[in-house]
């Protein structure tokens, strides 16, 4: 009687085995070996469900609740404090049929998605099929090109404001410093120039995300495909085009699965609240600047400088002021 033991050192079950010798003819004795299961241990979930608790605990509190609240709030009219009130799809409906800005801020975000995204998964796979061919500083190059991912929305967004700030950006700085152009541009405050500023955010952003990806499929290609092609004579892009490509098919379904939309709209959100700002900033200051040259110019008008003459000679004939010298 022997008892059996897992890899993990627990006891399992006790099995009888059981040897029988049978002549045969020839000499040979083959060992017959019999089985018999006497205890089965039943599999438990304990241990799973105690190591996923955690995670799900948090993700339930922290992700799942706040959206299905959100979600369960958006049917009502409610600021916050008072009472709700049930108005079911009003809210939707406001939202796409009479507010613009909501439908605009769509249309942008799409039209951002649309040049960013296909531009991002181009870089990082050139940049892995680079890096997968870089002998020395590899692995300063991965963390240098993946740190821009794992920087905050908000972080990326205030920096990028600042680089292209109207008048203190140091992108103006450097344009105007080079000559290229003779003043600083509202990268942020015009529109057509805003959406390529956020375009290349995107861009800079999420290039480390798709390398770190492609990279990871790139170094699973077996070694010896690659060598059979030099062997061949095939030249690097004749191996990027005809084996490190078509052998990154999965990798790219992956890529276009996992495709971070949150955060990028999260960023967008974030950076165009701040030029909306930015652009009611420049309206005020406008408006002020049209009312002080009215007033200026209405000041210097003949009627005003005659009328502030009458009322100063007035003033003179009363004895309410005196008159010192009067220059020629």
């Amino acid at each position: 009687m022997k008892r059996s033991f897992n890899p993990y050192g627990k006891y399992t079950a006790g099995v009888l085995r059981c040897t029988s010798d049978i002549t045969h003819t020839g000499g040979k004795m083959p060992l017959l070996k019999i089985a018999v299961s006497i205890e089965r241990k039943k599999y438990t979930l304990l241990w799973p469900i105690f190591f996923i608790a955690p995670f799900m605990i948090c993700f339930a509190v922290f992700n799942l609740f706040p959206i299905l609240y959100t979600f369960y709030t958006s049917f009502f009219e409610w600021n916050g404090v008072g009472e709700k009130v049930f108005v079911g799809f009003g809210n939707y409906a406001r939202a796409i049929f009479e507010d613009s800005n909501f439908r605009k801020s769509i249309f942008c975000t799409f039209r951002i998605m649309l040049l960013s995204l296909p531009l991002s998964i181009l870089f990082g796979l050139l940049m892995a099929a680079f890096l997968s061919n870089l002998k020395r500083g590899r692995h300063i190059a991965q963390t240098v090109n993946f740190l821009p991912y794992i920087t905050t929305p908000v972080a990326i967004g205030l920096m990028f404001s600042f680089f292209f700030d109207w008048s203190t950006g140091i992108v103006n700085h450097v344009l105007t410093a080079s000559g290229l152009v003779n003043e600083g541009l509202n990268w942020l405050g015009n529109p057509d120039l805003s959406y390529w500023v956020v375009a290349f955010m995107i861009i800079w952003k999420n290039t480390g995300y798709f390398m770190a990806i492609y990279l990871a499929g790139i170094t699973s290609i077996p070694e010896e495909v690659i060598e059979a092609a030099r062997v061949d004579g095939a030249k690097p892009f004749q191996q990027f085009r005809d084996i490190t490509f078509p052998m990154l098919k999965p990798v790219s379904l992956v890529v276009f699965l996992l495709l971070p939309v949150a955060p990028r709209v999260k960023m967008l959100w974030d950076l165009n609240q701040r030029i909306e700002r930015l652009e009611n900033q420049k309206v005020e200051l406008e408006t002020n600047r049209q009312e002080l040259e009215r007033e200026l110019k209405q000041a210097n008008s003949p009627a005003t400088l005659e009328k502030i003459a009458r009322e100063q000679l007035g003033m003179v004939k009363k004895g309410e002021i005196r008159v010192v010298e009067v220059l020629p």
